[in-house]
């Protein structure tokens, strides 16, 4: 079965190139920044789960905490 979310572009920036994992609540890909080039790990909430606000509060809490990691192999 073939991902539909490959290939697009989300943000007008970042192509999805690969699934790398999935959990229980979110998928992990490898990306392309087209704006700035290179890869990146972009994590995906199902549209299911995002509906509930307290998952998604929760998913925006991580986003902000990983922002925040500085580190040369992050």
């Amino acid at each position: 079965m073939t991902d539909p979310l490959i290939g697009k572009l989300l943000d007008r920036r970042y192509r999805l190139v690969a699934l790398l994992g999935q959990g229980g609540m979110c998928a992990v890909y490898r990306a392309e920044d087209e704006t700035k080039g290179g890869a990146v790990a972009i994590k995906v909430l199902p549209p299911k789960l995002a509906a509930q606000p307290e998952i998604a509060a929760r998913f925006k809490r991580e986003a902000t905490t990983g922002r925040r990691v500085v580190h040369p192999n992050i």
